[in-house]
């Protein structure tokens, strides 16, 4: 492969990374909160039936979840789950779970309070994939279990492949 950094001008790259800030509060203790991904201040539990407009985004493109990169208000113990959720044409709420990804701290172990951690999903996952498909919406559903997060930062990292 050419290096590109030395032309005069760069070869347009297929993939294309999206970050994407997800914030919420949940004094929950075993609580699931879909992430807003869009922006939107809600802490809803489950797709339900109805609100993808507060959680859900479109995949412009097919590509994958890399990660998610948390703070939280309060120190962790026992797990977090991550749910990549997706729903296709016809079918408005993401309920389908396509990757699940669980973080553990157990026994002494606990994530500390403010302390940044990532959950990596091109690793192994408990279980599905970390793909997403064009046109699919696509939402990610945490679950904390034994401890409440307060304030919680999150930032997810997509790759997408522009040439789907």
């Amino acid at each position: 492969m050419p290096n590109t950094l030395t032309k005069a001008r760069p070869e347009e790259s297929r993939y294309y990374y999206s970050f994407v800030s997800a914030n919420f509060y949940n004094s929950g203790a075993t609580a699931a909160v879909m992430l807003p991904l869009n922006g939107y201040i809600l802490e809803q539990a489950s797709p339900g039936t109805s609100g993808t407009e507060f959680y859900g985004l479109i995949a412009p493109h097919d590509g994958i979840l890399v990660n998610v990169k948390m703070r939280s208000e309060q120190q962790l113990r026992d797990s977090v789950i991550f749910e990549l959720m997706t729903s296709g044409d016809g079918t408005e709420l993401p309920t389908t779970v396509t990757g699940t990804l669980t973080r553990i701290w157990s026994g002494l172990s606990r994530l500390n309070a403010n302390t940044y951690d990532t959950a990596d999903f091109t690793g192994s996952l408990d279980s599905g994939t970390n793909t997403v498909t064009k046109g699919n919406i696509i939402a990610i559903r945490m679950t904390m279990g034994g401890s409440a997060v307060n304030d919680c930062l999150i930032m997810t990292t997509w790759r997408y492949d522009v040439t789907t």
